[in-house]
């Protein structure tokens, strides 16, 4: 079942998604979708990396490195910023849906 959402289901929806996406809209807020795609993702990574390490040195978890922490927040943090601000944007009602 795994394999038959991952390989048959899900191509489909993200094809059919950039397919209708309207291409004007999206290059009109290009500088947009890269500043909160790029810092945004950068800003959670240095969060949740230094959050998970300052848990490590406390104790609360086991020992992690400065560089197992980052990892581990750029693992979590690596979500698609685009699709969040879409969902957030039909969710709430924001100007411009």
């Amino acid at each position: 079942m795994h394999d038959i959402i991952y390989f048959g289901l899900l191509p489909p929806i993200i094809f059919e998604a950039g397919f209708v996406m309207r291409k004007r809209s999206f290059f009109a807020n290009f500088g947009t979708i890269l500043l909160y795609s790029v810092v945004g993702t950068l800003l959670s990574v240095l969060c949740t990396g230094g959050l998970t390490y300052a848990l490590s040195v406390s104790g609360a978890i086991q020992g992690l490195t400065f560089s197992e922490s980052l990892l581990f927040a750029s693992l979590i943090s690596s979500t698609d910023p685009v699709a969040t601000l879409s969902i957030l944007k039909t969710v709430r009602g924001l100007p411009g849906s």
